[in-house]
């Protein structure tokens, strides 16, 4: 070969093992649910209690509560769970009071929380926008919880499921300011029904964890029951014209189509009503994060 290409050939060898960056990301967001021993969050809570039966239909409350990982332990499969203790008190001149405990574990591409024997599949790895998942797969949809003496079927119908609407993004909750943020949504039948409301959003800050929860678990049958005497005022005015004309249902429901028409314009007008006004049972949440460390 002669010196000349032999030049060439040793000068494309060396362009073509030329180095190139590798930009892999391997960060799977495990950061968001931030699992360590010692490690507490601080939360601020505005409750709002819907109570048909008691003494005043709306309940207020204002409130603290503190999550704060105090030890591990293994499942019966090998699994580490982080023990978490929760504290509640009513105001900053109060004791902390222990209210529950419940584990936070991070399994497989899974954020497991198990409270209450309930186990909800907070988030998924790795972290990405618009990824999706069912929260309840271990949570029976028919289950009932009792909220000031009524009972309620939160996850019924199968509307939740869980979605990343955004993730690494700045935020800001209260007077703490988050470089990345995770805003997850969990449920929002917000306009498909009259008789219930099921919304869910959370945030979970890098490095912390939950910094944000909002929920709204209502429950109304007000519209049925304020214009249901209008209905029977139809059915009556039909049933009264079938006595007269026992063939023609169709006619008999165009003469007293003014009662329908009434009905529906009073359903129309109480369905329109926020929320807060039309509920009768069910509770709205609102977690902040004041203090963590």
């Amino acid at each position: 070969m002669r010196p000349l290409q032999v030049l060439l050939l040793a000068s494309l060898f060396i362009f073509s093992c030329k180095t190139v960056e590798d930009n892999f990301d391997t960060d799977l967001g495990h950061d968001y649910m931030a699992l360590e021993v010692g490690k507490y969050l601080v939360y601020e809570v505005d409750s709002t209690i819907f109570d048909p039966t008691g003494d005043s239909l709306i309940t207020y409350s204002h409130s603290f509560i503190k999550d704060e990982i105090v030890d591990t332990l293994l499942d019966n499969t090998g699994e580490v769970l982080y023990r978490t203790e929760r504290f509640a008190r009513r105001d900053s001149t109060e004791n902390w009071q222990i209210q529950k405990v419940f584990t936070q574990s991070i399994q497989g591409n899974q954020g497991v929380l198990t409270e209450d024997n309930l186990r909800y599949i907070k988030l998924a790895f790795p972290i990405q926008v618009f990824n999706s998942w069912n929260p309840l797969v271990h949570i029976d949809p028919n289950l009932q919880i009792i909220v000031a003496g009524e009972t309620l079927e939160p996850f019924r119908n199968g509307n939740w499921r869980s979605r990343i609407l955004s993730a690494d993004e700045p935020d800001t909750i209260g007077q703490n300011a988050f470089e990345k943020v995770l805003n997850l949504r969990e449920v929002d039948t917000s306009g498909d029904s009259p008789f219930e409301l099921r919304i869910s959003y959370e945030k979970y800050a890098k490095g912390v964890g939950l910094i944000y929860r909002e929920q709204w678990i209502l429950d109304s049958q007000k519209c049925t029951n304020q214009c249901q005497p209008i209905d029977d005022q139809f059915d009556a005015c039909v049933n009264t014209c079938l006595q007269s004309m026992p063939t023609d249902t169709i006619q008999c429901e165009i003469n007293c189509d003014n009662f329908n028409q009434q009905y529906l314009d009073c359903f129309n007008t109480c369905d329109a009503l926020p929320w807060e006004e039309k509920a009768e049972k069910g509770f709205i949440v609102q977690m902040r994060i004041i203090g963590y460390n």
